[in-house]
């Protein structure tokens, strides 16, 4: 005499339940939000990249310069987010720098109003010594160290993309030295420096500080 073995009605819920929430699921990117403070990402050459200063060693970096010629009185205002050169976490040679080239005032103007003036303005060229009087020339400059070390920037050919501040901020506190957050976006070449290899970078986003020290 044969005997069977009965499955429990529970028992048979649960596996059906179990296939029709597999079949419902559908795949979903993960939502990750962009961080408060100061940041970069891009895809360049295919390969995504990102530094956030705070994560990972990343440190960020300001500085600004500024001298006269026959021409008019020149500014320069840099930032850069680098890892600290030791500690506990993934070492990477990677570096990206954003800098506003050669702010020209050949005309006496208030500088520091230039200077933010300048920088609230929705678009701003990629700078780059390509056909131009590099002399007078302004823009913002951005330079890549990849993990090997070797550094591109846009100066040193022809750009066709640009750079658009989604979100400016005048950021100066009270008795202090003047400065300005920047939320941008862009896509542009980047050419190795001392050499003949080209980056394409697109999706670009950023939220950087400028500084200004001496531009009064």
């Amino acid at each position: 005499m044969k005997k069977y073995r009965g499955i429990s009605f529970s028992l048979i819920a649960l596996f059906t339940s179990l296939i029709i929430f597999s079949s419902c699921e559908k795949d979903e990117d993960t939502v990750v939000e962009e961080p408060q403070g100061s940041f970069f990402s891009a895809i360049i050459s295919g390969n995504n990249k990102s530094i956030t200063p705070g994560n990972n060693g990343y440190l960020s970096e300001n500085g600004d310069t500024c001298y006269t010629d026959l021409v008019g009185d020149h500014f320069s205002s840099s930032t850069r987010f680098y890892q600290a050169p030791s500690g506990y976490y993934i070492s990477s040679r990677e570096i990206v720098e954003f800098s506003l080239v050669n702010l020209l005032d050949s005309a006496m103007l208030n500088k520091d109003s230039l200077f933010h003036a300048r920088l609230s303005e929705s678009s701003l060229p990629v700078f780059t010594y390509y056909n131009q009087d590099s002399s007078v020339a302004t823009g913002i400059q951005i330079r890549w160290r990849n993990s090997s070390g070797v550094w591109y920037s846009t100066a040193g050919g022809a750009q066709s993309g640009g750079v658009y501040v989604d979100t400016t901020l005048n950021t100066t506190g009270t008795g202090g030295f003047s400065s300005r957050e920047l939320y941008i976006r862009f896509d542009c070449d980047l050419y190795e420096e001392g050499g003949d290899a080209t980056l394409n970078l697109i999706n670009g986003k950023a939220r950087i500080y400028l500084f200004n020290t001496c531009f009064y």
